[in-house]
């Protein structure tokens, strides 16, 4: 009879799991609230629909550039500090959002916070898949929802 090799995952590991998790569920959120308030931003700064819907434009466009690029980036300057530069500038970049005056800047700060923010969704995965034990309930869902919006889209 085989016995189960059962891996215990300590609290630090657990917290920086969910602490990558937090941040690309940050970034997610970010775009939906974006979208959600875009009147309400248009508004403050002066911008039509049209011009406002390049808010939400830059910032896919950020993301977009960014996360084919991460897997490369992290092993370049190593995770953590890949990870921790770019919330620091996540932040930053949001915060420069809420002091933007023109439709130039808020364009400008959307872009860079799509940038960094992109950064975040697939190295939240990373972390968790290359950190819990492979038997690990979080680290196989984690794995099949990967897989599975990987292939979904071809079958």
């Amino acid at each position: 009879m085989q016995t189960i090799h059962e891996e215990r995952v300590d609290l630090r590991t657990w917290v920086g799991v969910l602490g990558t998790m937090l941040g690309a569920f940050m970034a997610t959120l970010d775009i939906q609230v974006t979208n959600a308030s875009l009147r309400d931003i248009t508004g403050g700064i002066a911008a039509t629909q049209d011009e406002g819907s390049w808010v939400s434009t830059s910032y896919l466009i950020g993301e977009i550039i960014t996360i084919p690029l991460t897997a490369w980036l992290a092993r370049v300057f190593s995770v953590r500090w890949y990870l921790l530069v770019n919330v620091a500038l996540f932040l930053l970049f949001s915060c420069l959002c809420g002091l933007a005056r023109s439709l130039g800047e808020m364009i400008l700060f959307r872009a860079c916070q799509g940038f960094t923010g992109g950064v975040m969704i697939p190295m939240a995965l990373t972390v968790a898949l290359s950190t819990l034990p492979k038997a690990d309930a979080v680290s196989n869902y984690l794995r099949d929802q990967t897989r599975s919006h990987a292939i979904e889209p071809v079958a």
